[in-house]
């Protein structure tokens, strides 16, 4: 009889100890934790760049790391800017120009910094469009990725 209680005892001690370090190891592995998200800021501006050339058409696409408001980027991120038509028809050839006129092909991505204000503008030129306003038809649409 004196070994059954002792057993008994025993297996509830042995169980209360239990119940304190697995109590004590659920709360260390949830913690207590606060994150705030940082949102990037990517505005862009689309101007007409035409020139004398009647067979394409040149717009300006000035991607800025700020808003209306002058609020700055939190975060420096990778961008990529998309064109797509509006109304189901096909896309016009294009190509994308960096500012110093370098070919880029077809895919626009960049980088901007949070530090201060920045913009880089780039040149998306329409082949063989003639004098059709070409820009009524499509949207760019932008992306934007923090950098590690």
């Amino acid at each position: 009889m004196k070994k059954k209680k002792i057993i008994i005892i025993s297996i509830i001690l042995l169980l209360f100890v239990t119940g304190f370090a697995y109590a004590s190891y659920v709360q260390i592995i949830k913690g207590n934790g606060f994150a705030q998200i940082a949102k990037p800021i990517l505005e862009i501006e689309v101007q007409d760049a035409n020139s004398e050339n009647n067979y394409h058409s040149y717009y300006n696409v000035i991607a800025k790391n700020y808003n209306a408001d002058n609020k700055i980027s939190e975060v420096t991120f990778d961008y990529t800017i998309d064109v797509v038509s509006t109304d189901g028809s096909s896309l016009p050839e294009y190509t994308w120009y960096d500012s110093a006129g370098n070919d880029i092909g077809t895919e626009l991505s960049g980088t901007l910094m949070h530090t201060n204000k920045q913009e880089q503008t780039y040149t998306i030129c329409f082949k063989n469009t003639g004098t059709n306003d070409v820009i009524k038809n499509i949207k760019f649409v932008t992306s934007a990725e923090q950098k590690k």
